[in-house]
């Protein structure tokens, strides 16, 4: 399993990151599954209602949701995942990720049976993304190799196109 990442999707991440360099923040990736890759077109930040500390954040559902919807009805594309930031030398999963990834992906509302979860660290200025895996048939997290493309690669433009004829025929 790869996750492929628009430029556009990690300056988003990036960005959400560096904002909130002392408290953990993150949002949710927007994007397809295409074979054995998850490819991410957008990112959504935490939103302005967000709640963040060292350790844990709560998201703005609310507004993430509106902006969700928007990229649904736009383009057909759909939540893939969520990423946030961790504490420095923290790279893997924390148990805390793990209880909220399987209620993820057993709340019969988010129907997802799938999800990318990147942990991001800070160094240097800049965002260090450790992407890691997870589904209803497997227990664990496993990590990713994970890719970065411009926002008009032809898999891109590819998974747009075939998404926008999807909505249009529904």
């Amino acid at each position: 399993m790869n996750l492929v990442l628009t430029r556009q999707a990690f300056s988003v991440i990036e960005e959400e990151c560096l904002s909130h360099p002392h408290v953990e923040s993150g949002g949710i990736l927007v994007g397809a599954r295409n074979c054995q890759d998850v490819v991410a077109i957008f990112a959504i930040g935490s939103g302005p209602g967000a709640r963040r500390t060292p350790c844990r954040f709560e998201p703005d559902v609310a507004w993430q949701q509106k902006r969700l919807d928007r990229c649904f009805e736009d383009c057909g594309l759909n939540y893939v995942g969520s990423f946030h930031r961790h504490p420095p030398n923290l790279r893997q999963p924390s148990a805390m990720d793990y209880q909220a990834a399987r209620q993820i992906l057993f709340d019969p509302d988010w129907a997802a049976d799938q999800i990318v979860f990147p942990i991001v660290l800070l160094r240097s200025r800049s965002a260090v993304i450790y992407p890691y895996y997870i589904c209803r048939q497997s227990p664990d997290f496993e990590l990713m190799s994970m890719g970065l493309v411009p926002d008009d690669d032809p898999l891109i433009r590819k998974i747009i196109s075939e998404r926008k004829t999807k909505c249009q025929k529904s």
